[in-house]
């Protein structure tokens, strides 16, 4: 959910909104009685496109983050035929340059828990000064569930200051792009696959082609990875091993009053309703025995992909991983701490050829 704020700047709530309405929605139906199981209901709700639910529903968001309008605005919005399941997919592509940009953070506490700002601010890129040298590759950057593609865009911005062209897409039913599940990686995946056949086709993918993703965007990104071989690295920021675990994660932060029984119950029905098989939607099993090449960042204060889990998904890579971990932030702030996280995703990159 986008909204212009008087400042001009695009602020985004960041939270799992989708996640905290569709709980709030059984609460209710459960007074009158509902056709199916709380925990089958509920992996139901769980698919459904976030970008689907009135903006009215929205919580008091913890985290909160903004970029200037001048900076969104101007960069085109193209979009592209993805399936089956048939969906439109948006994406901004973001070319190198010198952007300046600069980020600021708060914090401050209401109700007794600690809500954060993220500002960034920086140049246009109608004005930003094109890098010197050719184009150092192509990220392809994946945001997580229930937010959209400009919460990535310090990103974009940020690498593109060292030469990188950023794609950043809408993944199917966040934000502009369409779309009525999310599948958690069953369809996704080829979904972007598509993409970048699209992107070779339009002579925008320069190689080599990195995936930076965040939480569920990270989780695809290791998907992608391991299934596509034009994919050379991956930056994981956030992810999990254990779909469920994630689940499990977001309802206690989110949702604590919700059985913890229906939520687990709910998380082992996605992959029938998604069409997998169990275990297929978790990425501890799409990495088993590939050789990806990926720089994998945690958070000590992070409990939906927490530390111990991205350490099984290093040792499951093996060797070639390289591992960064921080100690501030939650899993919604940790993908926005670009400045703290930039010098060693940059020097990663450095070796990626």
């Amino acid at each position: 959910m986008v909204v212009l704020g008087p400042n001009r700047e695009t602020r985004t709530p960041l939270s799992s909104v989708a996640f905290r309405y569709q709980t709030l929605i059984w609460g209710a139906l459960s007074l009158v009685g509902v056709a199916c199981t709380p925990s089958r209901f509920l992996a139901h709700q769980m698919m459904r496109a976030p970008n689907a639910y009135p903006d009215w529903v929205a919580p008091d968001a913890l985290v909160t983050f903004s970029l200037p309008e001048t900076m969104v605005g101007s960069v085109p919005v193209r979009s592209f035929a993805v399936g089956p399941p048939n969906a439109h997919l948006s994406y901004r592509v973001i070319e190198p340059a010198d952007y300046q940009l600069r980020e600021t953070h708060t914090t401050s506490q209401k109700k007794g828990k600690t809500h954060y700002q993220f500002r960034f601010h920086g140049i246009p890129p109608s004005q930003a000064k094109p890098v010197d040298g050719p184009i150092r590759g192509t990220l392809l950057i994946l945001h997580g569930y229930s937010v959209e593609a400009e919460t990535m865009l310090p990103w974009a911005f940020c690498l593109g200051q060292d030469g990188w062209r950023s794609v950043a897409p809408d993944l199917r039913g966040h934000g502009r792009s369409t779309g009525a599940k999310v599948y958690f990686g069953a369809v996704e995946a080829t979904d972007l696959r598509q993409l970048i056949d699209e992107l070779d086709r339009e002579g925008v993918l320069t190689p080599p082609l990195v995936v930076l993703g965040t939480s569920f965007g990270s989780a695809l990104a290791l998907k992608l990875a391991a299934e596509d071989d034009r994919v050379t690295g991956v930056v994981a920021i956030t992810p999990y091993a254990r779909l469920e675990t994630a689940i499990l994660g977001i309802r206690d932060n989110y949702a604590s009053w919700v059985p913890e029984s229906w939520v687990r119950n709910a998380a082992r029905h996605l992959p029938e309703l998604t069409g997998a098989t169990p275990r297929q939607l978790d990425p501890i099993q799409w990495i088993q025995g590939r050789p990806i090449r990926a720089c994998l960042v945690a958070g000590t204060g992070d409990t939906i992909a927490p530390v111990r889990e991205v350490r099984e998904l290093q040792s499951t890579l093996g060797t070639n991983t390289a591992y960064f971990q921080t100690t501030n932030g939650i899993h919604e702030t940790i993908p926005l701490q670009v400045e703290e996280l930039a010098p060693s995703v940059r020097q990663w990159l450095q070796s990626v050829r």
